[in-house]
């Protein structure tokens, strides 16, 4: 509020406006005006520049819901619904000196409780076709922006990147990304795509949602990771104070805040439910940004022990390692498009930070390279061998834990242990399948 009236201070020059108009805008302008005086601010600045021109306002506002985002997540929800409530409905209902206004946001805005008594709006959501080419770069407008540039070549990488975003029936590029990109490649033609909406957002969203996953939201997070659609029911009405009780409030949200993007609908009952995936490469990495750093912060919180893990893992004890294994898998998240990987990761992060030993992953041992190591640093009394396997099933799993054994022994990858006369050599077998994991030593 403050920027708009500087940016309108030429009218102060104007012998119109009364001396009190005059002190009321320099102090808004400033900041130093009563609590009571901004909500009807905006109201009051239309006024005034109708007052000097004799032509009625057109008030843009932009990202209208960003404050109450800020205010759902901070704590003061209800006192910010209550100033933009007065500041909006005096600005935009009760003002003759208003000619149109437009609002734009993620949520919609006919339901929100900011707009008590005001009716008249007509709203374009992302479900609707009317204006669905205004809101970002559709692929013709892409297309042309590379062949340009001489970029044409890179066509099939910026619409894996950048494209998914669906309005109505329209396909829509994410405008900010393709014009980054663009700038960069022509310094520089053989640069690759990368994220740059992420360095734009908190994704304090995907935070939440991960922070507060049951069982379910597990899994359903893992599967939009793997590129895969869930269902969830559409409420396109739906407002911050409703996401945490409402069914699917927060998929909701992040559907129509661009995190997801629907790939089909179908109608049942009363109830609309839409199937939703991950638009781009770039939001899934988003995702992935988020759940490692979820992740790693899960491993190294002081609640999260392994230590009993570790113990069974040196004193051989297969059914003790593999109860830990299994309790820390019913509560992580794969952020990895392959299991095989995700799995990998889980096992090194649980064995890395120990006293005394070191923990390496795909070491050349033998005829091969071991999944991963865990030696001393300070004697040669105990070498470990683990070897990963991923089951297709759950009835595979303590066959792929005897194919993991029959492995290390084809490949030698115990040669090396051997020849520095390490005392004791364990090797594990570990299968996994889905949040069930088997051990065999």
């Amino acid at each position: 509020i403050k920027y708009e009236f500087k940016r309108h201070s030429k009218i102060l020059e104007s012998n119109i406006l009364d001396e009190e108009e005059k002190s009321t805008f320099k102090s808004i302008s400033n900041g130093t005006a009563n609590d009571s005086e901004y909500p009807l601010a905006i109201k009051f600045l239309s006024n005034c520049l109708y007052k000097v021109t004799g032509t009625k306002a057109i008030i843009l506002i932009d990202e209208y819901d960003v404050p109450l985002d800020y205010a759902w997540r901070n704590g003061f929800y209800d006192k910010m619904v209550s100033m933009i409530r007065t500041s909006f409905s005096a600005a935009l209902k009760t003002n003759d000196s208003l000619s149109f206004a437009c609002l734009t946001g993620c949520l919609r805005i006919s339901k929100e409780s900011i707009f008590t008594g005001m009716n008249n709006f007509d709203v374009h959501s992302i479900t609707d076709n009317f204006f669905s080419d205004c809101f970002g770069f559709t692929e013709n407008e892409v297309k042309r922006m590379l062949d340009y540039y001489g970029l044409e070549s890179k066509m099939t990488e910026v619409k894996d990147w950048y494209d998914g975003y669906l309005f109505g029936n329209d396909e829509i590029y994410n405008p900010w990304s393709v014009l980054k990109f663009v700038k960069a490649a022509k310094r520089n033609p053989n640069v690759n795509c990368k994220p740059y909406w992420v360095n734009t957002s908190s994704n304090a969203i995907i935070q939440e949602l991960v922070e507060n996953a049951d069982g379910d939201t597990k899994d359903k997070i893992e599967t939009l990771i793997k590129g895969d659609a869930i269902k969830v029911e559409l409420h396109e009405e739906i407002v911050y104070a409703d996401v945490a009780t409402k069914k699917d409030g927060i998929w909701n949200l992040l559907l129509l805040t661009g995190y997801l993007k629907p790939v089909g609908m179908e109608a049942r009952d009363e109830e609309q439910i839409l199937e939703v995936v991950i638009p781009n490469r770039e939001v899934r990495s988003i995702y992935k940004n988020v759940l490692r750093s979820w992740f790693e912060n899960e491993i190294a919180n002081p609640k999260t022990t392994t230590a009993e893990l570790f113990n069974a893992l040196l004193l051989g004890d297969a059914e003790k390692l593999q109860d830990e294994i299994n309790k820390l898998l019913k509560v992580c998240i794969s952020y990895y498009d392959e299991q095989e990987i995700f799995y990998h990761g889980f096992m090194t992060a649980l064995l890395a930070p120990h006293q005394n030993y070191y923990t390496k992953s795909n070491r050349e041992n033998g005829n091969g390279r071991t999944d991963i190591t865990v030696v001393s640093d300070t004697s040669l009394d105990i070498a470990i061998i683990i070897e990963l396997k991923v089951a297709d099933k759950f009835d595979e799993l303590e066959e792929k834990c005897k194919e993991a054994l029959v492995q290390i022994d084809v490949k030698d990858y115990d040669l090396e242990f051997r020849q520095y006369g390490y005392k004791k050599i364990l090797k594990y077998g570990i299968a996994f399948w889905k949040k069930t994991c088997r051990v065999v030593m």
